[in-house]
């Protein structure tokens, strides 16, 4: 569905815009004929809707899509804005990609028109008018909504569902699907450390990334769960994909065996997006969790060391929940938020689930939809931000505990959590 954002229909537009400053609309415009008064900026766009970037497929080249979680090299684009100066509701604006193409509306925009990322120069077809939505002035700003006109059919780029599509030139108001979210001003994001799993089938995960906690005792947590370093519990499927697999069985005096795996020792990041693609296990009683610590937990013990978790996922999976521990808001009681999937399970399919953290501020995710923000004003009078030294990563499976509850007769096993890949990006 779309957003009940206003509908600006395009006639209006017209009539509210001062018309180019240099330009006619529909004459060629080609970017060395209007060097000297051209300026740049980087600048990604995020749908308004999902909150995904738009990405040039392979840096330029070919098509445009809306349905990227994270900005790297690929959703980083060069904005040439012909009126030069800051960008401004109005000016001419063309994009480039990281290999020098230009994103062009195929036939100039209207009926069918597609927008891709294939030219090497940059005319009429190849320029957008910036149009800011709501806010005050004419200034457009890091955090403001914008839509991209053709200049010369007049209609707007839109992305498809909201994101996670391709992008058209063929829309002729703006609503939800034409509206995004600007950006840039900070550095992209860039990949800094990942796990593909793509070892063999049945193959143990890779030590110089992960190690294990391993035994029962029920975590602090009362779980069932005796975690092991076994092959039936953690392993590469052969896909591409990390399992970690629940199972009922005895072992060591328990009766379910599971896996839980840390980067603790091999890898630790202070502030940075950390993402995982997960399709979840489910059950009563079936706790899967994608999580971080912080490295001083030897020294300063839990929760002083502080704990964000990305993903958690008990009783109704359609939920997913984001929340940060620290001392005086731990346990039952930390800052939390809950993400609801618009229908379905999370165990139908894979998700992707992400923090954004960076200093005095964590940003909580799924699908690139921004369902949290926690600052030190969150905070509960008296406590304190302990956000702000390197982290480790988790992946489990627990069974049992305070949280989900214990596993009764519904419940069906093995259940298997499977991690499709673990990126960490840092500015």
């Amino acid at each position: 569905m779309r957003s009940s954002l206003p509908i600006l229909l395009a006639t209006s537009l017209f009539g509210c815009l001062a018309s180019p400053r240099d330009i006619a609309e529909g004459e060629p415009v080609t970017r060395a004929a209007l060097a000297a008064g051209t300026s740049t900026r980087p600048i990604t766009l995020r749908t308004a809707l999902a909150g995904l970037y738009l990405s040039a497929e392979n840096g330029g080249g070919g098509a445009v899509n809306a349905n990227r979680t994270a900005a790297a090299a690929w959703e980083t684009f060069t904005l040439y804005d012909l009126n030069g100066g800051n960008l401004q509701t109005g000016d001419l604006v063309q994009l480039g990609t990281v290999n020098g193409h230009v994103l062009c509306a195929e036939n100039g925009g209207g009926n069918g028109s597609v927008v891709n990322a294939t030219r090497s120069d940059a005319l009429d077809w190849e320029t957008f008018r910036v149009i800011k939505i709501g806010g005050a002035g004419t200034a457009v700003n890091d955090g403001d909504q914008i839509a991209l006109q053709t200049t010369v059919e007049g209609t707007f780029l839109s992305a498809l569902g909201g994101g996670g599509a391709g992008v058209v030139a063929d829309r002729t108001a703006v609503s939800g699907w034409e509206s995004f979210v600007v950006g840039g001003n900070a550095p992209p994001w860039r990949l800094v450390w990942s796990d593909e799993f793509s070892g063999a089938s049945g193959s143990p995960v890779d030590g110089t990334k992960w190690g294990f906690d391993t035994g029962g005792g029920g975590w602090g947590n009362a779980e069932l769960e005796n975690y092991t370093t076994r092959t039936e519990n953690v392993r590469h499927d052969g896909q591409g994909h990390l399992e970690i697999v629940a199972r009922a069985e005895s072992f060591g005096g328990n009766s379910f065996t599971s896996g839980r795996i840390n980067t603790a020792g091999r890898f630790t990041q202070r502030y940075g997006r950390f993402e995982a693609r997960i399709r979840l296990p489910s059950g009563a009683g079936i706790w899967p969790a994608f999580w971080s610590l912080g490295d001083n937990i030897g020294s300063a013990g839990w929760p002083t060391c502080g704990e964000i978790d990305i993903m958690e996922a008990v009783r109704d999976f359609s939920i997913n929940h984001g929340s940060a521990h620290g001392p005086g808001y731990s346990g039952g009681n930390p800052l939390t938020a809950t993400y609801q999937l618009p229908s379905g399970s999370l165990a139908d399919d894979f998700h992707v689930y992400a923090i954004e953290w960076e200093p005095n501020e964590v940003r909580w995710f799924v699908d690139g939809t921004q369902y949290e923000r926690r600052t030190p004003a969150d905070l509960p009078p008296g406590t304190t931000w302990v956000y702000d030294h390197p982290f480790f990563l988790l992946l489990n499976v627990a069974v049992g505990g305070n949280f989900p509850g214990p596993p009764d007769a519904s419940t069906r096993f093995p259940q298997t959590m499977a991690v499709d890949y673990v990126r960490v990006f840092a500015r």
